[in-house]
């Protein structure tokens, strides 16, 4: 079969995809390689889009308390950056569950069993699942399919609890709708909010790493 010009609807959300994560990643190259604060707009906009916390911020010297109160007064005031409004929706088996769940801190890992390398990725956060939870950073996958019976069967071994990414979710983390339409990425939460960057990464020692730093934090 000789193979068409015209891009489908599938290779242009691929590509869409590649362009979101090649501008975050060249946004954090730039802010990391730094040698003396950014600019304002930029550290709000690496802030606002999850490519940096204020703790990180902090800790590079880049911001202090002033700072976050003189540019982001209401979310000091909520005391978390990426909060999102609550919702109701299900586990994998069909028990009702709801937003109330992401609570303290966590690893939320969203996943799509239909893409290629998804259950290699898994397996990585399900062999780490009981070191998180020593740790005190419980791992929670949220899957994204759409064939939800199509799933079920390979997820018989993962140990970690499932939640169903349905409607109402979709529309409580729109803006983080395009990151979260991946194989697998992960995010760190603390009080309720999402805390970290996001991480398309599965390495073992850095995920344990990342979850012990978190667990030490007051």
């Amino acid at each position: 079969m000789i193979a068409t010009k015209r891009k489908t609807k599938r290779e242009d959300n691929d590509l869409k995809k590649t362009t979101v994560a090649l501008f975050t990643a060249l946004l954090v190259l730039s802010l990391a390689g730094c040698s003396s604060a950014p600019s304002d707009e930029k550290i709000k906009t690496a802030l606002e889009d999850g490519t940096i916390t204020i703790e990180d911020a902090k800790e590079k010297g880049w911001i202090d308390d002033e700072w976050v109160e003189a540019n982001f007064e209401p979310i000091k005031a909520k005391t978390k950056i990426y909060l999102f409004d609550s919702f109701q929706t299900t586990y994998l088996d069909g028990t009702p569950a709801s937003s109330e769940l992401i609570e303290g801190k966590m690893c939320l890992v969203f996943f799509n069993t239909a893409k290629d390398g998804t259950m290699d990725k898994l397996k990585v956060f399900n062999d780490i699942r009981e070191e998180m939870e020593d740790i005190g950073v419980p791992i929670l996958g949220i899957i994204t399919d759409e064939q939800l019976e199509d799933a079920k069967e390979k997820l018989n071994d993962i140990k970690f609890p499932i939640l169903v990414y349905n409607e109402e979710m979709q529309k409580s983390l729109a803006e983080f709708n395009e990151l979260i339409d991946s194989d697998v990425v992960s995010i760190f939460t603390k009080e309720g909010g999402f805390y970290s960057a996001w991480n398309s990464g599965c390495d073992s020692e850095s995920l344990l790493d990342f979850a012990r730093g978190l667990a030490d934090e007051e």
